[in-house]
């Protein structure tokens, strides 16, 4: 199976106005990240797929939320994850369904296709969408029409999609079909592992407690001490730690967890 190049773009040639857009969600100062927001910034106002790659806990549904604030679209970002649906209910929840469609279908649903309609569909793990699902979206976006279960008419439907996968599409190691790929796939943004953006942990730590107190404003914010951030910093080289960049702030327990954590990290050897 062919492969469809990533971009790549000059970053000071991305706009300044979406730059700013980018880091209010995009936390990272290394270079490899200063590329992943100026791509962001660059093909965010085009309507063409976007692919994003990484590794779970590396922030794609980040990358979604950036791409829709810089795209001008008016419509909201709606967000699917395929892996957490299951198959037999995915179909109804993408494309809807009428009243009386199958047994317990007791009112209309509006799927998530006519939802996102002006605006942003983001749909995560999208390697784990059911092969005749893939079909089935490969026709909506060809048609730019969707028909819910059971209706006898389409409704025309305009979005940005926006895919995900923590996995390679084009190896075979899931079961991915190679037109859709191409269809999905128009721009790619790639999104490095923890342990390749290092100098990142202290701000996306930072980023982290704040989202957490604003959340709980009884949260006392802890600080760390140099000693302890070299270690945190350390810990991903050593240990293959995961600290999951989240799209939605940490539960205050959680915060308190984490912090627990670093604590214990800055006293190993």
């Amino acid at each position: 199976m062919n492969s469809i190049a990533s971009f790549n773009f000059d970053s000071a040639k991305a706009p300044s106005l979406m730059d700013r857009k980018v880091a209010d969600i995009i936390v990272g100062e290394t270079p490899v990240m200063q590329q992943v927001k100026s791509n962001i910034a660059l093909i965010g106002q085009s309507d063409a797929p976007v692919l994003i790659q990484g590794e779970t806990g590396t922030g794609k549904e980040l990358v979604a939320q950036a791409l829709h604030a810089v795209s001008g679209r008016s419509g909201e970002l709606v967000a699917v994850n395929c892996a957490a649906i299951p198959a037999d209910l995915l179909e109804s929840e993408l494309f809807g369904h009428e009243k009386g469609a199958f047994t317990g279908a007791e009112t209309r649903k509006i799927g998530r296709f006519e939802q996102a309609h002006g605006g942003t569909l983001f749909l995560d793990e999208i390697g784990d969408m059911p092969a005749t699902l893939q079909a089935k979206l490969l026709r909506v976006l060809e048609t730019r029409k969707v028909r819910r279960i059971g209706a006898a008419q389409e409704t025309e439907v305009d979005f940005r999609l926006v895919t995900a996968t923590h996995r390679n599409l084009t190896t075979g190691e899931v079961e991915f079909r190679e037109d859709l790929y191409f269809r999905v796939a128009v721009f790619q943004i790639s999104l490095p592992k923890l342990a390749q953006r290092v100098s990142d942990i202290p701000l996306i730590l930072d980023r982290m407690l704040r989202q957490a107190q604003a959340k709980d404003p009884r949260l006392v914010l802890p600080h760390f001490d140099q000693s302890a951030i070299r270690a945190l910093c350390a810990h991903p080289r050593r240990r293959g730690y995961r600290m999951p960049v989240r799209s939605e702030p940490w539960p205050s327990r959680r915060i308190i967890s984490i912090c627990v954590g670093i604590c214990a990290i800055s006293k190993w050897p």
